[in-house]
């Protein structure tokens, strides 16, 4: 595992309650919403472990139903507590499949077949239509730049590296 590999993973946001028996939207920082349903039990910084009674990806956020939380109410009082969970505890990925964890990608560097070093993944975002890079790059102004396979030419988390080949026009300084 690389070694920025952090002993808690924190996996989404609580956006909003769902309904009015206690369920509660959870905005993931992935591309996976069904991930909560795998997990049985959410850690809620600041509100201790709570058991995943009930988990199913709606669009891009999961529905959680979360033991203790019965009510909208009681729901509301949790938007905006991020939830997560030890590491160990995340299921694991296939080693020959092209897929990360979005907490590793961040702080990889960058690098362009033409232009060298772009800068350090600083977050990832996902839009409707797939995920993106925010590169922090010195003295310059951010970069976005779209986590998609025409893009993304390697990802070399033992070497915190990320090689990209980006069109004319997309990065521009």
């Amino acid at each position: 595992m690389a070694e920025s590999a952090q002993a808690f993973v924190t996996l989404g946001r609580i956006v909003r309650p769902h309904g009015i028996r206690g369920e509660v939207r959870i905005r993931p920082y992935g591309d996976d919403p069904a991930v909560f349903a795998e997990l049985g039990t959410l850690d809620l910084v600041g509100h201790g472990s709570r058991r995943v009674l009930r988990a199913r990806p709606h669009g891009a956020v999961g529905i959680v139903l979360l033991e203790g939380v019965a009510t909208m109410n009681e729901a509301q009082a949790l938007v905006g507590v991020e939830v997560g969970v030890p590491r160990e505890r995340l299921p694991e990925l296939e080693a020959d499949d092209d897929e990360w964890y979005w907490v590793d990608l961040i702080g990889c560097r960058v690098v362009d077949a033409a232009r060298g070093d772009l800068g350090v993944v600083r977050e990832l975002f996902e839009t409707a239509a797939h995920p993106n890079l925010v590169v922090a790059r010195e003295g310059k102004a951010e970069g976005l730049i779209p986590f998609v396979e025409a893009f993304i030419r390697e990802v070399d988390l033992e070497a915190r590296r990320i090689d990209v080949e980006l069109p004319e026009g997309l990065l521009e300084d």
